[in-house]
């Protein structure tokens, strides 16, 4: 056991080989221009390891890092990003979630935590407030357990008041799309990416919180006033949430043409109506889950949904993923890819035990699951070509519920996503869709269903957007709540005392964007990459309210990087890279400058 002094501490790193535990301010030009969530987490874990790392290996470093603002006084402020070289896509992995473990980092004066290397033995990680210290404790028989016991097991031990980040089974076993699960008060998933397999490989069972402080605004009655002002449009949505669950929409989307349907090939799903419980109180299964469990693989038992959904929070799956891999593997049986044999047992469209006995054979590593626990890109490549043509990934990341044949500009966010297919780094449906008003995004061009005018300005000016929310941890109910980056600005001269413009923040966003495709630069992504599934760039939905529709990818891809100061390849100019301080990367990166134009 050891432990170091957390009082006072900005940045913590944890060396798990060498049981060292330091602490150090983050540089306030660093505050300024890297804020926090994914763009400080990335920068900081490019100080502690290098891209050509083996995800799984010690080398590997896990940095997590709230945003700006999560734990101030602020409605949504309650995100934390998790950074590392993902397993699953092999470039820089970043996953992020809400919850109340965030703010308490926050609490306890810690912007960001690193964990190098691994330890011998299964641990976990306690940053404790009320004895100032931060210690790392043996994990012993929780190793193995399950999410939900490991969280009881912990409580008991260190008590109620504590939040915790904690890996399932799926973690310990190494699957490329284990999940992080943040425990406590409030809950919440950072399932993309294999951030928990990341976890498992260091021996890292949970990291801990407890004890502390909320951090207290520089100006608590102008944050106040602006508070009001924006709860006043937070409420109405807040309570529909709460009346109807996180499955909120999910007709409203099929009807669009935007619902998944048996792995992306069929347009609409008469057992829909089926899984609708009506309103019902309290969070519930998310759409996501219910997208990735019921249409995707033809379920329409809304008990086995539930028992999905809950399979994966106690084993630590993502969900997106997880429901991907399913209707992958009942297609390649359908196909005669699978058998019999090889999958364990016949793997029919609709059946719900298929989905529970599938998820368990990844989460343990056994059977057809020791090929599927590695993502549907791998697992396609080792069941051959035909295998690879419905396999349903963006640079090995599978695709979210969002339909990119009925909302155009996600095709190009997309193909150009630094994660891979991601629906957090860009949500431009909202633009599409009306929810959030274009102008407030500084978007100029018109809008047109199903077309490609003015889709790369949406894709470009949301990214940059939604980059900014994650780096001061705000969830994106604050574009259900229609706030303003103007707003948003002003939050944090609020909280912090450092006078920020809306253009400074929208700056930031786009700097961390580039920030990350640099890293994928230098490990070789270019413009061959940013392409969509052969499912979705050329078999339009049969039917439903997208029918016939397909995204012209190419045009789109064009006009994105001009926008974005990009050469046709997909590099950022050095002209790019010098408007926006990261002039520096391309040498640190081992980028060569003479491949960067301008």
């Amino acid at each position: 056991m050891s432990s170091t002094q957390a009082e006072n501490t900005r940045a913590l790193v944890v060396d798990a080989t060498t049981g060292s535990i330091t602490g150090s301010p983050i540089q306030a030009e660093i505050r300024r221009d890297y804020l926090g969530g994914a763009c400080l987490a990335t920068r900081l874990w490019l100080e502690s390891s290098r891209l050509e790392v083996d995800p799984l290996s010690a080398a590997n470093a896990l940095v997590i890092a709230p945003g700006l603002l999560t734990g101030f006084p602020i409605a949504a402020a309650n995100r934390t990003s998790l950074v590392a070289k993902s397993p699953l896509t092999g470039l820089l992995g970043e996953s992020s979630a809400g919850g109340s473990f965030g703010p308490r980092m926050k609490a306890l004066g810690v912007d960001a935590l690193t964990i190098r290397g691994s330890f011998e033995e299964p641990s976990y990680i306690v940053i404790d407030g009320d004895e100032g210290s931060v210690k790392v404790e043996k994990a012993g028989a929780l190793w193995g357990e399950d999410v939900f016991f490991s969280h009881q097991a912990l409580k008991e031990r260190h008590g109620e008041d504590m939040e915790a980040a904690i890996i399932g089974p799926a973690g310990e076993n190494g699957v490329y799309f284990a999940a992080v699960a943040f425990c406590g008060r409030s809950p919440g998933t950072a399932g993309r990416t294999g951030m928990g397999a990341v976890m498992g490989s260091k021996n890292l069972k949970a990291v801990l919180v407890r004890g502390g402080k909320p951090p207290k605004p520089t100006d608590p009655e102008g944050l106040s006033r602006a508070m009001s002002e924006s709860f006043a449009k937070t409420k109405e949505r807040a309570n529909e949430r709460d009346k109807y669950g996180g499955g909120r929409g999910t007709f409203s989307r099929e009807a669009l043409g935007s619902l998944p349907v048996k792995n992306w090939r069929e347009g609409t799903f008469p057992g829909l109506s089926k899984l609708a419980a009506g309103a019902l109180p309290g969070q519930g299964v998310h759409y996501l889950a219910i997208g990735a469990f019921g249409p995707m693989c033809l379920v329409s038992d809304p008990r086995y949904v539930t028992s999905a959904n809950d399979m994966c929070l106690r084993l630590g799956l993502d969900a997106i993923s997880a429901g991907s891999a399913v209707a992958f593997a009942m297609e390649a049986y359908e196909r005669g890819i699978i058998d019999d044999e090889m999958a364990g047992r016949p793997l029919l469209w609709g059946d719900g035990e298929v989905t529970l006995f599938v998820l368990n054979e990844i989460a343990n590593q056994q059977g057809l699951g020791s090929i599927l626990s590695r993502g549907t890109r791998t697992a396609a490549k080792h069941l051959g070509p035909l295998a690879e043509e419905f396999a349903v990934h963006v640079k090995g990341l599978e695709v979210p519920m969002y339909d990119p044949r009925i909302y155009t500009s996600m095709a190009v966010a997309y193909a150009t996503g630094n994660r891979g297919a991601c629906h957090l780094d860009g949500m431009t449906y909202y633009i599409e869709t009306g929810k959030y008003p274009k102008e407030m995004a500084g978007i100029e061009a018109g809008l047109e269903k199903l077309g490609s005018k003015g889709k790369a300005e949406i894709a470009v000016k949301m990214q940059n957007l939604t980059g900014a929310l994650n780096a001061l941890g705000l969830c994106k109910s604050v574009l259900d709540a229609r706030v303003s980056p103007v707003e948003m600005a002003r939050w944090i001269e609020y909280c912090l005392g450092i006078p920020y413009s809306h253009k400074d923040l929208l700056k930031a966003g786009e700097r961390s964007f580039n920030l990350r495709r640099l890293c994928n630069v230098a490990l070789g992504i270019t413009r061959k990459d940013d392409r969509l599934p052969p499912r979705l760039l050329s078999h339009p939905r049969p039917s439903g309210g997208a029918a016939g529709s397909l995204p012209f990818l190419g045009e789109m891809l064009h006009e994105y990087y001009v926008l974005r100061g990009w050469d046709q390849e997909g590099l950022p100019t050095l002209n790019t890279l010098e408007r926006l301080g990261l002039r520096e990367y391309p040498e640190w990166l081992g980028v060569k400058t003479s491949v960067l134009t301008g």
